[in-house]
């Protein structure tokens, strides 16, 4: 992971929980690296890439917040841990495991283009693994039958693809961008010296898991409300599961849309995720973690990267976004929050005003090619020279400058200024000392 200006706070928590991954990169892992199975297909669908960017996204916070509450258990002192404490040596065994399974389901809210119609969807996929740094990922169409499979192989640093559906492969060299996975186990990660903060954590209830029934543990991250539950069974105190978020925010079994039959998709919005039906040291046959190719199976390229952010498409960008917010550019390089942009995309398209369609247009583009944040990820730009301080600025004033940053190509400065328009400027003219 890189310094993913999207979201810092995470970025923060996942060095904490899982040291210092490799390589940093999140910009590809953004683009197009959260479904490799999907982009096999000859065609990709905007459900396709709405929907897995999403789950990958609550995947990413699953790993996060789901290890953190592990960790943070064992700072917490007081009569109510006995079964904690108990859970966390089931803990301890994941960590030096040689074998462990698991399953993991991430949900989302999918909703028509007038969003009158919604319907709940899930992904599931089953995990693998084996010591040392060897993952199996499968994952499950709505039918339940098998679409992908994903190798990955932490020793060389490299991952095979299969699309079952469609018999093709590919090969990823940089399988771990996220740094989910670590060599010695899914948990080994996981140490009190990297969080320091002690938390609270409640006893709030009981709930069924699989045959046997589970005390429901909760924890809220950061103090605000992501909330985690933990899953210990009653009799045995070994943890079955979590859920991000907890089931205070979402709970698949309860969401009054959850039986809607599905439509047309027009967009989807994450909700949350589970890990259970966790197994440890369960035999595992070598063979279910080889890289060979199988027979009859097509080797494809990669996907050429997207199209790079040009100068164009940063003043398309400024200029849908200031309209959009009545004319005025928002505070940070990030724009409208998905939640403004969700608001104007459930509305019926005829009572959208102009700049909010642009604006919901120009963000499923963006998405479709890992481009949320096209400030940000300026391709032409030398690394750290962008700098934006555009906020509050109206659209159409010359005197303000939006944005600046350092061309590559001729190691010049370059200012957008309010109307949009880009001139070279010297680094002495510029409000900020950057040199």
């Amino acid at each position: 992971m890189n310094d993913d200006p999207a979201e810092p706070v995470l970025e923060q928590q996942l060095r904490a929980a899982f040291g210092s991954p490799n390589p940093p990169d999140f910009d590809t892992w953004r683009s197009h690296h959260a479904d490799a199975i999907a982009r096999l297909s000859p065609a990709v669908t905007a459900r396709q890439q709405s929907i897995t960017r999403n789950l990958m996204w609550t995947t990413r916070a699953a790993a996060v917040l789901a290890v953190g509450i592990i960790v943070i258990v064992l700072l917490n002192v007081g009569p109510e841990q006995t079964s904690l404490a108990q859970a966390i040596k089931a803990v301890e065994s994941a960590q030096t495991a040689d074998t462990a399974t698991w399953t993991r389901t991430g949900y989302s809210r999918e909703s028509s283009k007038d969003g009158k119609e919604t319907w709940l969807r899930s992904d599931r996929t089953t995990v693998a693994y084996k010591r040392p740094g060897h993952y199996r990922e499968i994952g499950y169409d709505e039918q339940g039958i098998i679409r992908s499979v994903r190798i990955i192989d932490l020793e060389q640093n490299k991952a095979l693809y299969l699309n079952m559906k469609d018999k093709k492969a590919g090969w990823d060299s940089q399988p771990n961008k996220m740094g989910q996975y670590g060599f010695s186990g899914p948990m080994a990660a996981a140490s009190p010296a990297n969080l320091l903060d002690k938390k609270d954590i409640q006893l709030v209830g009981e709930r069924k898991v699989g045959d046997g029934a589970a005390n429901v543990f909760r924890f809220h991250a950061n103090g605000n409300h992501v909330s985690v539950d933990l899953w210990i069974d009653k009799l045995s105190k070994q943890l079955l599961g979590y859920s991000v978020p907890g089931s205070d925010v979402f709970d698949p079994e309860t969401m009054p849309d959850r039986n809607n039959p599905p439509g047309k998709v027009y967009m989807g919005t994450p909700l949350g995720f589970i890990e259970d039906q966790i197994v440890i040291n369960p035999k595992l046959d070598d063979e279910l973690f080889s890289m060979t190719v199988p027979e009859g199976f097509e080797v494809i390229a990669a996907k050429p990267a997207p199209p790079p952010v040009t100068e164009e498409r940063l003043i398309e960008y400024l200029r849908t976004t200031a309209e959009f917010n009545q004319g005025t550019f928002f505070d940070t390089a990030k724009g409208p929050g998905i939640d403004l942009i969700n608001h104007a995309a459930k509305k019926d398209a005829a009572d959208r005003t102009a700049a909010e369609q642009k604006m919901v247009d120009l963000n499923r583009k963006n998405m479709l090619a890992g481009q949320s944040y096209p400030l940000l990820q300026f391709d032409g730009a030398e690394p750290k020279s962008f700098r934006y301080i555009g906020g509050g600025v109206k659209l159409g004033d010359a005197s303000h400058i939006v944005c600046w940053y350092k061309l590559k190509s001729t190691g010049k400065y370059r200012a957008i200024y309010g109307d949009l328009t880009i001139k070279d400027v010297e680094s002495k003219d510029l409000p900020l000392l950057i040199e």
